[in-house]
């Protein structure tokens, strides 16, 4: 089950990378900032994705996938992301 959004990011003098959990994306980018990170500067983003509550990252794709098999889409998210042709990839909105 995805319990939350999450961004991967790579902080400067760091060698290894670091997973900022929070209730959407946006929030990662507000505490970064609460922490004296201004946007893109002494970190890289590396990807977007979601915590499952086993604690792994999943980047939007295989969150999409994921979040489907536990029954966390609703069908008009389906649905819309079918009928328009995008890409099947989990966003905060599709689960809140």
């Amino acid at each position: 089950m995805i319990v939350c959004a999450a961004i991967k990011i790579q902080i400067e003098g760091l060698d290894h990378e670091t997973i900022v959990p929070a209730l959407r994306h946006g929030h990662v980018y507000m505490l970064l900032q609460d922490l004296c990170y201004a946007p893109k500067t002494k970190y890289k983003e590396i990807e977007q994705g979601f915590i499952t509550n086993k604690g792994d990252f999943l980047n939007r794709k295989k969150a999409y996938e994921h979040a489907a098999m536990c029954g966390q889409l609703n069908r008009h998210t389906e649905w819309f992301r079918e009928d328009n042709n995008l890409d099947k990839e989990l966003y905060s909105e599709d689960l809140y």
